[in-house]
């Protein structure tokens, strides 16, 4: 039987020292540096992917933020924003991520099948490159390499739940048999040739017409021109989703939070608008009405102006007193008014 020191050292201690050396440890943050290195690496071709992931980082980042900034606050409605801010926070992340990557996929595929392409780029693709590389125009067109979006994204995420399942070792091994994940195969989505393989070959047999192309080869002509129209329409796309779209759709989702609140007080727009207009007249009313007490003392102050003025220079001290009589009265009068001494 153990002592409680070895079951605290074998069950406790022990445990949690491993969890710091492999997760969270100097080893730990070099090899998630190392894999995010390569990951950048990998993804560097394709710009416009890597633009999105930054951009739904930087997103996500935000409204933690100002989630967070809410919850210390001190407002009375903080409880309302916060759960605002978290229906905008999912909200915006899909706006910004599943659209635009639909987008890019859709044309970077019509580029590379040459279905949107200029006359001049196709005339190029035609003369040129096909005949340096040796292949036909079908050839150089062919886009069987690129898998269909939604496929792209099935293995994508079979991939992830496959690198967790080899990391935590099949445990727990019943929930992976009841997932069923496979390795994924790829090989058939590889068979047919790429642009880039092609513009590559045609870069090893160049000739005069090369002198045409974006820098004088065909790789930088062909692959170059694609990544900057993805890069592009993922710019225009953001651009007119963060500044347009979301601007409408939160006003949208506002409003109809703020009814479904005033809903659950028994109240409505229009009953809240004439509370306001009530209190907007009750304030003027009560402004003007305690205006009066300075008139008071102002036309009390005249009255002894004018008295004292009339009477002569020599009996003024003398004759000026009894009005002093009715300070205190005139004062009295006020109580009404809410003001006593």
């Amino acid at each position: 039987m153990q002592n409680p020191a070895e079951f605290i050292k074998n069950n406790v201690l022990a445990p949690s020292y491993n969890f710091y050396k492999q997760y969270i440890g100097k080893s730990a943050r070099h090899r998630y540096c190392q894999s995010l290195a390569n990951f950048m690496f990998e993804k560097s071709q394709d710009t416009a992917f890597v633009m999105l992931i930054f951009n739904a980082l930087s997103i996500f980042s935000s409204h933690l933020a100002q989630i967070r900034g809410l919850k210390k606050s001190n407002r009375e409605n903080k409880d309302y924003l916060i759960s605002q801010e978290r229906v905008e926070l999912w909200l915006d992340l899909a706006l910004t991520t599943i659209p635009p990557s639909i987008i890019n996929h859709t044309l970077k595929k019509k580029l590379e099948g040459g279905e949107i392409t200029t006359k001049l780029t196709r005339k190029n693709l035609t003369t040129i490159v096909a005949p340096a590389a040796g292949v036909q125009l079908k050839e150089l067109c062919n886009t069987d390499h690129i898998p269909p979006y939604w496929q792209n994204m099935k293995q994508s995420a079979k991939s992830v739940l496959n690198n967790i399942k080899k990391t935590l070792k099949d445990k727990p091994k019943a929930l992976w048999d009841f997932l069923n994940i496979k390795d994924i195969q790829t090989a058939e989505t590889l068979a047919a040739p790429k642009m880039s393989d092609i513009a590559i070959k045609a870069d090893l047999h160049p000739n005069d017409d090369f002198k045409k192309l974006y820098n004088g080869k065909a790789y930088d002509d062909i692959i170059g021109g694609i990544n900057g129209a993805t890069i592009l329409a993922t710019i225009g796309y953001t651009i007119v989703v963060s500044s347009i779209v979301m601007p409408i759709i939160k006003n949208l989702i506002a409003n109809y939070s703020y009814k479904k609140q005033l809903e659950k007080m028994g109240e409505t727009p229009e009953s809240i608008k004439r509370k306001k207009k009530y209190n907007d007249l009750m304030m003027s009313y009560n402004e003007t009405k305690d205006g009066n007490i300075f008139n008071t003392f102002i036309n009390f102050d005249n009255t002894s102006l004018k008295a004292n003025n009339s009477l002569p220079k020599v009996e003024s001290s003398i004759k000026a007193q009894p009005l002093k009589k009715n300070v205190f009265q005139d004062m009295n009068m006020i109580v009404s008014t809410g003001l006593k001494i």
